[in-house]
């Protein structure tokens, strides 16, 4: 589960070499010119939040751009989705944040334990599924 470098492509729009997260692994210590669509967000006076179960991803955002940040340790063997799911839900319907990132790590945890198209697998992403109405105030 190291995709470092792929998630700061993907938040800040930059190329490795200029955000400078140029491994998959360990923490990245971005470069200055890597603002990621969190800090933009934030520059602009919105409300932030993120929560996630992947320490790594607390650098995809610059110091003070997160108005609110939520992490759960799964230590990579439990999917804690609904957990995340649930304690999201309570937040945005609470603090009505502008922009934010809910990573559900579950579909990760199993793919890689124990394979695309699993049972695991499987299982992980109607959780995930389940974890996203939750989010969206979906009946289950």
């Amino acid at each position: 589960m190291r995709h470092c470098k792929n998630n700061f492509n993907i938040f800040t729009f930059l190329p490795p070499i200029v955000h400078n997260a140029l491994t998959n692994i360990g923490s990245p210590e971005p470069s200055s010119l890597a603002r990621s669509i969190i800090d933009v967000a934030k520059d602009y006076g919105k409300k932030t939040a993120a929560f996630y179960s992947w320490e790594q991803f607390r650098n995809l955002s610059a110091p003070g751009s997160l108005d609110h940040s939520h992490f759960i340790n799964s230590g990579s063997t439990e999917n804690f989705d609904l957990e995340a799911a649930l304690v999201a839900t309570g937040y945005l319907n609470f603090c009505c944040p502008d922009f934010c990132f809910i990573y559900l790590k579950g579909t990760d945890i199993a793919g890689h334990r124990s394979g695309s198209m699993s049972a695991e697998y499987l299982d992980a992403i109607e959780t995930a599924d389940t974890a996203r109405g939750i989010i969206l105030n979906e009946p289950i």
